[in-house]
């Protein structure tokens, strides 16, 4: 990355109607980018307040429906137990969204740099420490939604499984399902194998993008 003198040195133009133009375009773009952290703090904040409903949501089935039955199927053992890893890991996410924002930011006594010069070589340096400040917050606001999108994802694997979870609770409790040993194992494999590479494969193929 630039730092504010390799920027500043880059900025050639002497024509103060020019660098006008250049600073209202660099406003733009760094309230754009300001919005775009926001919205990714915001989601993450909501993610966080939805994953609090589904775990106490969880806690419910534990001792609803696992604590209360002395011989729970195993396919139910599984399911439970791959959303609370799914759950955990939008956890995660979320707080990983929260933790990567920029913490690069132009300061109020920088005022005092351009005191020294005309108000051409003032325009340049505020152009240039814009310019630095709003190429900063790129990074850390592209992580924030890659961790953001991540934890939806888990979210929505999360639903899905406790979705299965509550059928096969009506079909056992129905037809007193019996499954064996073969379809635990493939299940089990199926959901590990997603685990570690599910998000890789989705993003890969750019189902999911930001």
């Amino acid at each position: 990355m630039k730092s504010v003198e390799d920027i500043l040195s880059k900025i050639d133009s002497d024509d103060k109607e020019v660098l006008k133009l250049c600073n209202a375009f660099l406003d733009e773009r760094i309230e754009k980018e300001r919005l775009r952290g926001e919205s990714a703090e915001r989601r993450a904040n909501i993610l966080l307040g939805v994953v609090g409903a589904v775990s106490v949501f969880m806690v419910f089935l534990a001792s609803d429906v696992l604590g209360k039955n002395d011989n729970p199927h195993v396919l139910l053992i599984i399911f439970y137990g791959a959303s609370a890893l799914w759950l955990a890991r939008s956890i995660w996410y979320s707080m990983k969204s929260i933790h990567a924002q920029s913490r690069y930011r132009l300061t109020a006594e920088s005022v005092f740099d351009f005191q020294n010069g005309t108000d051409v070589k003032a325009l340049k340096q505020i152009i240039s420490g814009k310019y630095w400040e709003h190429e900063k917050s790129i990074q850390p606001n592209t992580e924030r939604l890659f961790y953001v999108q991540r934890s939806q994802r888990s979210l929505v694997v999360v639903v899905g499984l406790l979705l299965c979870f509550g059928l096969l609770t009506i079909v056992n409790g129905q037809l007193k399902y019996v499954s064996g040993t073969c379809v635990p194992l493939f299940v089990s494999f199926v959901l590990i194998v997603f685990l570690f590479f599910g998000d890789w494969v989705i993003e890969k193929a750019g189902m999911w993008n930001h």
